[in-house]
């Protein structure tokens, strides 16, 4: 009454669930009747994932496309920490800034915006979809992603290799 919570110990569990359930049906039985309600609630959804699409955009964008455009072996934060670089697979070099801009948007589109649609409509897929890329680094022969394929790039490990820019007068 005065806003307290008071515990008690003699509740029956099969009676608290019912008081739950009936209160969830009717809850449920005034957001399917009420179509602006309802419409607010998919309009913030919308407006949540897009929210969350733009975020993810703007922090990969940095760790993805900008870091390796400015850093002198065009690497990844990760890239960095193990020590690998990123190989273009026609010239065996350096990427160019194309090749680059191409390996980000279909790492973005591959990792965060498919995956994103998918859950819209069949939640449970979306997993696997998100998961491709780590099986297809497991098992194909050089362990490619699909922003690798996409790219044609590929990773080599700069502690056994030196990665040469080739590119140095095609910038583009």
């Amino acid at each position: 009454e005065n806003g307290e919570i008071i515990e008690k110990s003699d509740i029956n569990s099969e009676a608290l669930q019912a008081f739950y359930e009936k209160h969830y049906d009717e809850a449920l039985e005034i957001f399917a009747s009420n179509e602006t309600l309802s419409h607010l609630t998919s309009t913030n959804y919308w407006i949540m994932m897009g929210t969350l699409l733009i975020s993810l955009f703007i922090s990969s964008f940095f760790f993805y496309l900008i870091m390796p455009l400015l850093l002198k072996n065009k690497g990844t934060l990760a890239q960095l920490m193990f020590k690998i670089g990123c190989c273009d697979v026609l010239s065996d070099g350096m990427p160019t800034k194309l090749k680059l801009f191409i390996r980000y948007i279909s790492f973005f589109l591959a990792s965060f915006v498919v995956p994103l649609v998918i859950y819209n409509f069949l939640p449970y897929l979306s997993v696997l979809i998100v998961s491709l890329e780590l099986i297809l680094i497991c098992v194909t022969k050089d362990r490619i992603g699909i922003h690798d394929a996409v790219s044609k790039t590929y990773l080599i490990d700069l502690r056994n290799e030196v990665l040469i820019n080739k590119n140095k007068n095609i910038d583009d």
